[in-house]
């Protein structure tokens, strides 16, 4: 538990993610209290940033922290959005001197990012909703791509809302591996052979 210094992840995220950051958030950050983020008790975890989320000593660990701090940063949270954070999330591993090699599967975060929001200059896990997104996709790349990504999103928070109605981020952690996202995939690439013709 000491090893976590939250303090570095945020240093990384100013670091790395700065130029996506609005001045509010960039002052949000500035003004955390490192010192207060976790509080410990002898049942739970208390991790607060953007709100409270009790937690068993046993989920605590670097990754669920790195993916706290990112999503403090991005606005509404949904499942595909998840996974790009997660996938951002391996990056600041990387920059910490952590092992990512035990990183569970992030193969739509990968397609999205890879053949979605290739050659787009602003990384849009920043952007607040999925709203914000269609219309910088819809400027940046072009209406069909915005669409897609929109049916996407929307698809995996139908899929994960077949279990549970509430939509938050631990929850959604907690039944992933349990999602199928066969119809995702089906999806997926049938857009990437699309535009691969």
């Amino acid at each position: 538990m000491k090893d976590i210094d939250i303090e570095r992840i945020f240093d990384i995220i100013k670091k790395e993610y700065g130029v996506f950051l609005s001045n509010e958030k960039i002052a949000l950050i500035n003004e955390l209290d490192y010192q207060n983020i976790i509080r410990l008790t002898k049942e739970k975890s208390k991790v607060s940033i953007s709100g409270d989320y009790y937690l068993n000593f046993d989920m605590l660990d670097y990754d669920l922290i790195i993916l706290l701090c990112l999503s403090f940063l991005c606005g509404k949270l949904n499942p595909l959005k998840i996974e790009l954070i997660k996938l951002e999330s391996l990056h600041i591993k990387s920059l910490l001197n952590l092992d990512n090699s035990n990183e569970d599967n992030l193969m739509i975060a990968r397609i999205i990012k890879e053949k979605v929001l290739a050659d787009v200059p602003f990384n849009v896990i920043f952007l607040e909703s999925d709203v914000d997104i269609f219309d910088y996709l819809t400027e940046e790349k072009d209406l069909k791509t915005a669409k897609f990504y929109y049916e996407i999103s929307k698809l995996m928070l139908s899929i994960y809302r077949k279990n549970i109605e509430e939509f938050n981020l631990l929850k959604y952690l907690q039944v992933r591996d349990s999602l199928n996202y066969d119809l995702v995939y089906d999806k997926l690439y049938n857009f990437v052979s699309k535009k691969v013709m």
